[in-house]
């Protein structure tokens, strides 16, 4: 009707155009399906040994990868972490959202990061150097897109799959 009163003229523009712009809704993102948990089993046992414990935080927290090479052990109280920043490409910067938020750990996370700090503590009482990286190589920042790679590179010969993806929790 609105059409055939501006094709006479009879009106110059129609008011539907407004309520059609306003009403559309937007096409939902293309989410990725999460792992289960023998996916996620299965992506542990073809995890490089050295970044094992990385990925059972990532896993445990659904914190992004950026997050979890960015923890500090003044981040973790006992009970959970902390994340308030992420780190890539030895830049800091605060996470995606702007927002710090407090994650608690399953029994099991929170048992392995405990064996983890006590490892280093050990360790560095012997060279001396306080660790302050959870997730370190020689006192630096984990580089996210080289675990990616190595992570998705052995997940892809055993498991025939791409598994990139940006959060690694069910």
């Amino acid at each position: 009707m609105f059409l055939f009163a501006l094709d006479s003229e009879i009106i110059e523009k129609t008011p539907m155009i407004e309520i059609s712009r306003s009403m559309r809704m937007k096409k939902p993102k293309n989410e990725d399906e999460p792992f289960s948990h023998e996916e996620l089993a299965r992506l542990l046992e073809v995890a490089p040994i050295k970044y094992r414990l990385f990925f059972m935080t990532l896993m445990g927290t659904g914190c992004r990868f950026g997050e979890a090479c960015g923890l500090h052990w003044s981040d973790f109280d006992g009970s959970g972490l902390t994340i308030q920043r992420t780190a890539n490409q030895g830049r800091v910067k605060t996470p995606k959202n702007g927002k710090t938020r407090k994650i608690d750990l399953s029994p099991q996370l929170l048992s392995e990061l405990q064996l983890h700090r006590r490892k280093e503590l050990e360790s560095s009482f012997r060279i001396g150097k306080k660790p302050k990286i959870i997730f370190n190589e020689d006192g630096t920042y984990f580089e996210y897109h080289r675990i990616r790679t190595a992570w998705i590179t052995s997940s892809r010969k055993k498991f025939g799959t791409n598994l990139d993806h940006p959060h690694l929790s069910t």
